[in-house]
This record gives C-alpha cells, structure tokens and sequence, in this order.
C-alpha cells in the first residue's frame, strides 16, 4: 500500500499533514522566526542547469546557502518535460538530503488530471504544499508556446475561487495543502474591487492558501507588503523576486512581457525590508528567491541570497 493510500485509509487531515489544524489558518506558524535564516531558492531560476547538470547545479545552490528550494513543473510545464528530470522522487529526495535541502512547496499545473500520483512524488519529497503555478483562466497553450491573457470580468474570478475549492478539498484528502501564486494580472480592478481581493474572499481559507509572488505584486501596481498584512494568516510562502519596470524590453516577447523585468532581490523597486519585517511578524517561514529569465542563473541565485540575509530591518 502507498502513502497516499495508507493516508486515505486512515482518514487522515491535511491539517495534521501541513501543520495547521482546519480553522487555525490566522494563527502565525511561528511567530518572531526570520526569514532571513530560510531563505529558500525556486528551482525555476535554474531551470536550465537542472537540465544539463542535476547533480551539480543542487551542489551549487547548496553551496551558496540555500538549504531550502521550492520545485516546479508537477502536472506539466511549458518549460521542462519531467519536474524530476529523469529522476524517481527517491531519487531526487537522496540527492536533496545529500545537500541537506529540503522542500516544503512545488508548483503545479492548474491542469491537474490525476492529483494521485503527483500526491505520492510528493510525500517521498516531503513536500507539504501543491501551488498552483497558473490556472488555465489564464493560461492557452498555442504552437508557438504558452500565451497568457489578462482577468475578464468579475465571473471569471469567481469560477476560479470555486474551483480552486473544489481542488483543496482534493489536495485535502490526499494529506496535502494547497496554494495559489499569483502572477499581475490578479491584481486588474473588476469593478470597484481587483481580482485578487475577490479571490481572496470567495476561497475556503482552511482549503486554500497564497504564495505571494511579490514582484508580480509590484508589477501589478500594488504594494506586497500591504496585501500581506491585509489578509494575514493566508499566505504559506513568498516569492523574493524583485522588479525593474525601466528596463528594456527584449524584441523577442515571452509569454508574459515584465517577465523580462523580473530581477534578483536588491536589482529592482520592491521594498524588502517592508516585505521581510512583515513576513517574520506573521511567521511566514517560506521565502523563495526567484527570476523567471535570468542571464546568470547562479549569479542572481548569489545575489537574491547576500541581499535579503544582509538587511537590517
């Protein structure tokens, strides 16, 4: 029998799995932690590495600090083929605690058909929490690559929440938790209120949790920080990814433009220090270093990492 078996049979809780009773979503995991003393690497930064050098790229983010990471790419990815590249998630947990990394969050596809065995890849990681990384509301998958569109109306939003229900309440009752990462365009106004502040209302909060991509945020003109004081005890994790709204775009577009203009923590305009203290206040224990196009992946992974465990706040 597997775990994911084993866990129904049981009946066990995702609450008892995550670490969060159902109903204590508003109570701090860890109140007074910093997250400068976590600060964790999203594998998508050096997707390409992974690709060419497994084994050496996780011994060179170990190297720089990180001793937490994030993945990416479970349920399908327009990026990678195989979120374990090539891997059994065994194989991929020996490597991990060979560098004595953990993680506690991947991202997801909002295409997910069989959640089953993604959940039991899951829990041989030790991965706690399924993000979905984009819904399918705003994500078309075209010949020439994956094409993201921006929040219709009010409707669209709240379909949205009531699925993203439906699948916490699946991730539930396979021992897992699940959240939600934003990108800008939930932040577009729907009437006198924007997308995400319906977002936030109409999700069961015992059901679905944020991770609050913070240079989306700010590139969606809002204030990180703001919002995760706004709705505190909702957010799992963050992504300390930075934006620089002056710089050029590339001729050659990727899905989504300001992709080009998310940057490594220190490099752009969001206020860290804001973001961290407001963080470390909610014990949000989960912050990942991210840039979705980086020139030099090692070299931003550095640099998020020396800048964010350097502030003082």
């Amino acid at each position: 029998m597997n775990r994911r078996n084993f866990l129904k049979m049981l009946g066990v809780a995702a609450g008892s799995v995550v670490g969060a009773a159902p109903g204590s979503h508003s109570a701090p995991a860890s109140p007074g932690r910093r997250i400068q003393s976590n600060v964790g690497l999203q594998l998508f930064t050096v997707r390409d590495l992974l690709q060419s050098d497994l084994e050496g790229t996780l011994a060179a983010v170990a190297a720089l600090g990180y001793a937490e990471v994030e993945m990416f790419g479970f349920g399908g990815n327009a990026f990678i083929k195989d979120p374990l590249f090539g891997l059994t998630a065994g194989e991929m947990r020996r490597i991990l605690d060979q560098h004595c990394m953990t993680v506690t969050c991947t991202q997801i596809s909002g295409r997910i058909d069989d959640l089953g065995p993604i959940a039991d890849d899951a829990h041989t990681l030790g991965i706690r929490y399924l993000i979905i990384a984009m819904p399918p509301e705003f994500l078309s998958i075209t010949p020439k690559g994956p094409v993201v569109s921006e929040v219709k109306d009010a409707d669209q939003i709240l379909h949205l929440a009531d699925r993203l229900n439906g699948l916490g309440s699946l991730c539930r009752s396979e021992g897992l938790g699940l959240g939600y990462h934003n990108h800008h365009m939930e932040f577009a106004r729907v009437g006198s209120a924007r997308a995400y502040d319906l977002l936030l209302e109409r999700t069961d909060p015992d059901l679905v949790r944020m991770e609050l991509d913070v240079g989306w945020a700010k590139a969606g003109g809002v204030e990180p920080q703001d919002y995760l004081a706004r709705y505190e005890g909702r957010f799992v994790s963050c992504h300390l990814k930075d934006f620089a709204p002056d710089r050029p775009l590339p001729a050659d577009l990727p899905p989504i433009p300001n992709m080009s203009r998310m940057v490594a923590p220190g490099d752009g305009v969001v206020d860290f220090v804001k973001v961290l203290a407001e963080m470390d206040r909610q014990g949000i224990e989960h912050g990942f270093v991210e840039c979705d196009m980086p020139d030099d992946a090692i070299a931003v992974a550095r640099r998020g990492i020396r800048y964010l465990k350097g502030l003082q706040y």
